[in-house]
């Protein structure tokens, strides 16, 4: 018994009122999968176990995702789907090396375009405020604003919201267009005769990867890098927050990514 995530989804979704019980909900699917992968655990045959704990993952999400729309999933079963979700689409949990090893260059590539952006802004162009807020942050506080011009005050809370606005539009664009790239290339791969566009923008990815870690190296390590290159600039929040949030997704990436290769190492006995 070997299904694709969309196959339980369709059997699930399309199933009748007349037909059996594990056609129509997903908590069966999940426990006939756990069923027959503990049948292939007792024969000690690994790889099979192993397919069909990926196929009971896929009941696992589709079972939240019912209980989402019903609204009886708690906080913890609403991370447990995204997070099902987030490994689903960049690694098909943890069983295809070459998908998730591609997802990372694609992050490296897509933080890369993202961070050279924010370096492209002239330092003699830099606003006065973004430039006092850059001179002082070291030593500005909640209580020193009291002591500060209402002028001067009023141009460091503008400047410092400009700052943090720009720095959450940055973020979520970031996350969004890299999560919408891979959801858009799983798509495209569904399509006959179509693997070659995905295979094309997992090759401009590499090119850009490639380009920048030969170029610019110091740009994929910020915050080490800062002191082999003064041209990579950290001190904008923008570029901080950015930072911040591509390190976290590669933490994940990177987990998954041995994650994956230690799986994919099983030798059938």
């Amino acid at each position: 018994m070997q299904y694709k995530y969309d196959e339980i989804e369709d059997k699930i979704n399309n199933a009748s009122e007349n037909e059996n019980q594990e056609e129509r909900n997903p908590s069966l699917w999940r426990d006939l999968f756990r069923r027959l992968k503990s049948n292939r655990l007792v024969h000690h045959n690994v790889i099979d176990a192993s397919e069909l704990h990926t196929q009971e993952l896929y009941a696992r999400e589709l079972e939240l995702e019912q209980k989402i729309k019903q609204g009886k999933a708690s906080l913890k079963e609403r991370v447990e789907k995204w997070q099902l979700w987030f490994y689903r689409l960049t690694s098909d949990h943890h069983t295809d090396l070459a998908k998730i090893f591609n997802n990372v260059i694609l992050l490296i590539a897509l933080f890369a375009l993202f961070a050279s952006t924010l370096l492209m802004i002239p330092s003699n162009q830099e606003s006065s405020t973004m430039r006092f807020i850059q001179e002082n942050e070291g030593v500005l506080s909640i209580f020193d604003l009291k002591t500060l011009s209402p002028q001067t005050k009023k141009s460091f809370e503008i400047g410092w919201g400009m700052q943090w606005f720009l720095s959450s539009i940055y973020c979520v664009v970031f996350v969004s267009a890299y999560l919408g790239v891979i959801r858009l290339i799983e798509k495209i791969d569904k399509i006959e005769n179509s693997k070659k566009i995905s295979q094309g923008i997992y090759g401009v990815a590499y090119v850009v990867a490639f380009g920048f870690l030969t170029l610019k190296p110091a740009l994929l390590l910020p915050i080490i890098g800062k002191f082999f290159d003064e041209s990579v600039k950290i001190n904008l929040l923008p570029m901080q927050s950015l930072c911040v949030v591509y390190y976290v997704v590669m933490i994940l990436m990177l987990f998954s990514l041995q994650k994956t290769a230690r799986k994919n190492s099983i030798i059938p006995s």
